[in-house]
C-alpha cells in the first residue's frame, strides 16, 4: 500500500461510529441532545444535524445501507431513529424500562435489510422485531441469556436464534427464522453441553459452541444436521474464550484461556493450527520478524519507531485483568482474504501474533511500550492498523512495520475503524475522533 497520510482536525465526541458505506460519521457529545452527521469526503463538512430528546446516547447503529441511524438510550429504555434521505421522517421506539412496566433495554440492532431495528430487552427476556415499513411488531421469547445468541445467515434472509425450551425442561434449541414474515421455519436440538454462542459463517453453515467449562464446537447444516462435533481433548483445556471463522469459511480459528490457538479446516475438519502463544514461540519459526517498538529521545518529544530485533525484551507479563481500559479477552481477526490472521492475548497485552495460514507459520510478531487498545485489517489488502493509547498509529504489512504520529500531540488513541473503501481511519479516544486519509494510492 503506497499512500501519504494525513490527518483531520479533531472534533469532541463521546460516541462515534462510521457509516457502512464509509461516506459518514455519526456521532454525540456529552450533555448535548443532538446527533451529528459529518462528511468524510467532504472534510468533515456537517452533513447534518439531529436534535434528540435523549438524556445520554449510549449506542448509535447505521443501518446496513447507510440511509438509516438509531441513537438509543439504556437507561430510558428509548431509541430514535433518523433518515438521511428524508430530513423530516423520524422513528421513535419507546420501550419503557423495568420503573415503568417496560421490559427494559439490553442493546439493538439492524436487520441485514435495513428495514428493520431488533432490540434485546433487560435479562434477555425477549427479541422484538420493529418494522418501518408497516410498523408491525414481532416478538421471540424464551431467548438465551448469552451474549451472542443471535445471528443473521451470510445472505441475511435468516435468523438463528439460540432458545430455551420451557416445556421441555429447557431444553435448548436452535430457531431459523425467515426474515420476511418472522415466522420460525425449522427448528434443530443442540446436542452440546452449554450453548455459549452462535454464528453463521459464510457457506451458510452455522458455528455453535459450548461456554468455557466444556470447550466443545458443533457445525451444523442450514437444515440442523449435525456436520460436525470438534469436541475437547488433552491438549485443549476447557476454556474457550474467542472464535471467528474466515472470510471464506474455510477456517475456524479459536484460542482458549490458556492462549492455545486452533485452527480447524472446515473442508476436512482437521487442525491446520495447534500452538500456545507465549514468548519461546517465535524460537520456532526461524522467518517470523519480531517488530519491536523502540522510543528514541529526541529536543522536541520522544519519538517512536519499530526496529527488528531477535530475541523479545523484556516482556510484561498481565496478571491483573482488570485494569481500567485494558482489553480483558483474547481477540482473533482475520485478514480480508481469510489468508492471515492476527492474534491478542491479555496475558501479553502488549503483543501482537500475525500468522499466515497458508503456511501455518508466524510470520510476525509486533511488541509494543504499551498495551495494545485496539486493532483492525485493512478490507481488502494485507495491511493492519493498531493503536496503544498513543499519538502514534502503527502499521504493520508483509514488506514490514511502521509507526506514524499525529499532529496533535493530545490525541491518545483507543479505537480505530476502518472505511469500507480503504482511504481512511477513524481514530478515537475518550473525549474526540479525528479522521486517517489516505491518497496516492497505486
Amino acid at each position: 500500500m503506497n499512500s501519504s497520510i494525513s490527518f483531520s482536525e479533531s472534533i469532541l465526541a463521546t460516541k462515534v461510529v462510521l457509516s457502512p458505506n464509509g461516506y459518514f460519521v455519526a456521532y454525540t457529545v456529552q450533555n448535548h441532545e443532538k446527533l451529528w452527521i459529518r462528511s468524510i469526503k467532504e472534510n468533515l463538512t456537517i452533513s447534518e444535524t439531529f436534535v434528540t430528546i435523549l438524556s445520554n446516547v449510549d449506542q448509535i447503529e447505521w443501518s446496513i445501507d447507510s440511509v438509516y441511524i438509531a441513537c438509543g438510550s439504556i437507561d430510558q429504555a428509548l431509541i430514535q431513529i433518523f433518515s438521511l434521505d428524508d430530513k423530516k421522517w423520524k422513528c421513535k421506539i419507546d420501550i419503557g424500562n423495568g420503573i415503568s412496566g417496560g421490559v427494559g433495554l439490553l442493546d439493538f440492532c439492524w436487520s441485514r435489510m435495513s428495514r428493520h431495528l431488533l432490540t434485546t430487552a433487560c435479562h434477555h427476556i425477549q427479541l422484538t422485531i420493529w418494522s418501518l415499513v408497516d410498523k408491525d411488531v414481532h416478538s421471540i421469547r424464551d431467548i438465551l441469556p448469552i451474549e451472542d445468541y443471535k445471528s443473521f445467515s451470510p445472505d441475511g434472509k435468516e435468523l438463528a436464534v439460540a432458545k430455551f425450551d420451557v416445556c421441555d425442561s429447557g431444553k435448548k434449541f436452535v430457531h431459523i427464522y425467515d426474515i420476511s414474515n418472522w415466522k420460525c421455519n425449522r427448528r434443530f436440538n443442540y446436542m452440546g453441553m452449554d450453548l455459549k454462542g452462535l454464528k453463521w459463517y459464510p457457506d451458510k453453515k452455522l458455528l455453535i459452541w459450548d461456554s468455557v467449562l466444556f470447550s466443545n464446537i458443533y457445525i451444523y447444516s442450514s437444515q440442523g444436521d449435525l456436520l460436525n462435533h470438534c469436541p475437547p481433548d488433552g491438549n485443549f483445556s476447557r476454556g474457550i474464550q474467542s472464535i471467528d471463522s474466515s472470510p471464506t469459511g474455510q477456517f475456524i480459528a479459536f484460542i482458549n484461556h490458556k492462549n492455545q490457538l486452533r485452527l480447524m479446516n472446515t473442508l476436512s475438519y482437521g487442525m491446520s493450527l495447534d500452538e500456545t502463544l507465549n514468548i519461546s514461540l517465535i524460537s520456532h519459526f526461524p522467518t517470523c520478524i519480531l517488530y519491536s517498538e523502540q522510543i528514541i529521545p529526541s529536543s522536541h518529544k520522544l519519538q517512536r519507531k519499530y526496529e527488528i530485533k531477535k530475541h523479545f525484551r523484556g516482556i510484561e507479563k498481565s496478571i491483573d485483568r482488570m485494569e481500567s481500559g485494558k482489553i480483558t479477552i483474547p481477540i482473533l481477526k482475520f485478514s480480508w482474504d481469510g489468508k492471515l490472521i492476527s492474534a491478542y492475548t491479555p496475558t501479553f497485552p502488549n503483543i501482537l501474533w500475525i500468522w499466515d495460514i497458508s503456511t501455518t507459520k508466524l510470520t510476525s510478531v509486533l511488541q509494543q511500550q504499551q498495551h495494545i487498545k485496539d486493532f483492525c485489517w485493512h478490507p481488502f489488502e494485507d495491511y493492519l492498523c493498531l493503536v496503544t493509547m498513543t499519538e502514534y498509529l502503527y502499521f504493520w504489512s508483509p514488506p514490514g512495520s511502521s509507526a506514524v504520529q499525529i499532529p496533535n500531540e493530545d490525541f491518545y488513541f483507543t479505537t480505530i475503524n476502518w472505511s469500507s473503501d480503504g482511504n481512511s481511519i477513524i481514530v478515537t479516544d475518550s473525549e474526540k475522533f479525528t479522521i486517517c486519509n489516505f491518497s496516492n494510492q497505486q
